[in-house]
Order: structure tokens, then C-alpha cells, then sequence
């Protein structure tokens, strides 16, 4: 007679094998994505304590966490941010939604959802408002973000006339690259499309919208990372931090200037340093700084001065080439100063 008992057990086994497997991987999944779920609240908290520490005090009053299994969703429905400083302000958004996938958790997608309202101490507010606002943070092995990427579209502000305007679509990209402890370098690029701010239009004499981009990077950024804003600007500069414009230009029908070079920031807090400008649709230019307006014998005089001539010597209508000075308080071309600058902040 033939035993038959192992087969029985074999067969059992392939029966209720896969089902048990099945529950043991989602009591895994889920003691995984509740372990995951803490550590995100708990760096939630610890990331707002120290923004309070470091004049940003940040509340949420309607705080969930969802995104079970795969993803940890963090939302927060009506955020607000009080910052101190020599620039105080409050700021409030409509809900921010960031989502992390639990096997990249320092990998997270941001959107943001308006209106933004902003308060200023001194009584001036600021009203944002768009169609899409997303961003992408990267956290590095210190806890500090090393890579960041926003994209928005259809943007307009409403402020004094300084901020009043309208964006198309815009793009920045931030990303940290390792280096000494105090000297890693950020780099930054920026894309602006369709801009109309009145008070650069009125600037440059172009009413249609303009483009603006920036290639650059800041050195020693690392010592950016945590703080108040404005002491730790201050002592990026004090450091020798600086910002180099690898190309910075903006971009309108018949009107486009560039500028290349390094700046950094004086004890005022004020812009220092060599820039390099190139400019098409000179008159413009000139214009907006007193200098010639539609006398297009003083803008050919100084673009002789400056050597702007074609191959044949004849002279090149409306193009410039300047080296810019920023110092003091002033920028200037040479001996002439075209305008006085104050503190940044």
C-alpha cells in the first residue's frame, strides 16, 4: 500500500501557501508604510521647529497623512507662515500636497494650491494667484534640501507697483554641488515666458511681454542652508559668497540686454561688482536712464566711444556693449552714473 500523506501535505501546502504568503506581504506593506507614515510626521515636526527657531513659524490647522500603500501623502489645508526679521511678514496659501513614494522618501512632488496672500509690516500686501504651481525637493543626507525644481503657469500678482503682474509660464531649477564643507556652489537657472510687469515695461519702452533667463551659480551657498534670511545673506557675503551671471539676459520685440559677470553685496547691502552688457535696441536703454532718448547722435557717439563699429567702420544703429560697474551705491559706466542703489533689504 502506498503512503499518501506527503502528497496530501504537498497539496496543501500549494493550496494555502500563496494566500498566507499574500497576508504576510501586506502586513509587511503595511507595518512598512505606518513605520514610513511616522517618520514623515515626525520630520514634518521636527522641519517646522526648526523653521520657528529660525524666524518662520509655520501652522497647519488641518493636517492629513494618506497615500496607503505605495505613496506617503502629506496635505495641509490652509498653511500660514509668520516671518520675523528685518523684512517681517505673514503669508497664507490655499492647501499644499506633497507626495513621496515609500522606496524614494527623499524624493518629493509639491503643489501648491492658491490664492497666496502676503502681509507686509509696513502695511503693503501682495495677492498671488495661478493655474498650475508644482515644485520637486530632493532631500539631501543632512535633512536640508540639495535639489529643487518649481513650474508655474498663468501667474498674476497684485501689489504695489513694484510686484503688479503676470507670468505665462516660468520655470526655476536649483541644485547643489558638493564641494568643502563652507564652499559648495549652487546652481541656479531660471526661465520667465510672456512677462508683462508694468514697471519694467515702462522701463525698457516695450509694451509687449518679455523673456527672461539665468544661467548662473552662488558660491559658497552651502552656507545658506538654515536661519534667518537676511543674517544669513549677510554672512554669505562676508564670507566672500558672490553670485556669477554665467548669462542673465531679458528679451522683448526690438529690445534685448544681457549681462554677464560677478556681484556680491557690500556692508549696506548693496549690490557690488563687474558686470558685462550687451544691448540691442540701445536708445531704449539709454532712455530709461536720461541718456540720449531718441538723440540718436548721442547713442552713436557713445557706441563710437565704445567701439561698436562694424567690419566696414560704419556705425552699428542701436547696439552696446558696456562694461557695468556696481559700487558705492551706484552703477556706472566709467565716470557716468546711471543710477543710485540702496539696500536690498
Amino acid at each position: 500500500m502506498v503512503n499518501s500523506l506527503p502528497q496530501k501535505r504537498s497539496s496543501r501546502l500549494r493550496l494555502y501557501g500563496p494566500p498566507v504568503l499574500l497576508v504576510l506581504a501586506g502586513l509587511a506593506l503595511s507595518g512598512f508604510w505606518m513605520f514610513a507614515k511616522t517618520q514623515a510626521e515626525t520630520s514634518m515636526d521636527r522641519w517646522m521647529a526648526q523653521e520657528a527657531a529660525s524666524g518662520r513659524v509655520w501652522t497647519c490647522p488641518d493636517r492629513s497623512i494618506g497615500g496607503y500603500p505605495f505613496r506617503i501623502e502629506i496635505s495641509c489645508t490652509g498653511p500660514t507662515l509668520k516671518a520675523a526679521g528685518n523684512v517681517p511678514f505673514e503669508a497664507s496659501v490655499g492647501r499644499i500636497l506633497a507626495v513621496a513614494q515609500i522606496y524614494q522618501p527623499d524624493l518629493a512632488i509639491v503643489e501648491f494650491s492658491g490664492p497666496l496672500q502676503q502681509k507686509n509690516a509696513d502695511g503693503t500686501t501682495l495677492d498671488v494667484t495661478w493655474e498650475s504651481l508644482r515644485a520637486s525637493v530632493h532631500i539631501g543626507a543632512d535633512q536640508t534640501p540639495d535639489r529643487v525644481s518649481v513650474e508655474m503657469k498663468k501667474v498674476q500678482l497684485a501689489g504695489d507697483a513694484a510686484a503688479s503682474g503676470t507670468i505665462g509660464h516660468a520655470e526655476f531649477h536649483a541644485r547643489l554641488v558638493e564641494g568643502p564643507a563652507a564652499a559648495s556652489d549652487l546652481d541656479v537657472a531660471v526661465a520667465v515666458q510672456g512677462a508683462v510687469f508694468p514697471v519694467i515695461n515702462a522701463f525698457t519702452g516695450v509694451a509687449e511681454p518679455m523673456d527672461v533667463a539665468l544661467r548662473g551659480r552662488a558660491e559658497q551657498a552651502a552656507l545658506l542652508k538654515r536661519g534667518l534670511v537676511p543674517t544669513l545673506i549677510d554672512q554669505w557675503a562676508q564670507s566672500g559668497g558672490k553670485m556669477i551671471f554665467d548669462e542673465a539676459s531679458l528679451t522683448q520685440p526690438g529690445f534685448a540686454v544681457s549681462v554677464k559677470g560677478e556681484v556680491t553685496l557690500d556692508a549696506q547691502r548693496r549690490p557690488k561688482g563687474q558686470l558685462e552688457l550687451n544691448a540691442t535696441g540701445a536708445e531704449r536703454l539709454l532712455a530709461a536712464f536720461g541718456i540720449g532718448g531718441k538723440d540718436k547722435g548721442v547713442t552713436g557717439l557713445l557706441g563710437a566711444l565704445l567701439g561698436q563699429k562694424k567690419s566696414d567702420g560704419t556705425q552699428k544703429a542701436s547696439t552696446l556693449k558696456l562694461p557695468v560697474r556696481l559700487g558705492n551705491g551706484k552703477v556706472a559706466i566709467g565716470p557716468i552714473v546711471l543710477a543710485e542703489l540702496g539696500p536690498l533689504y
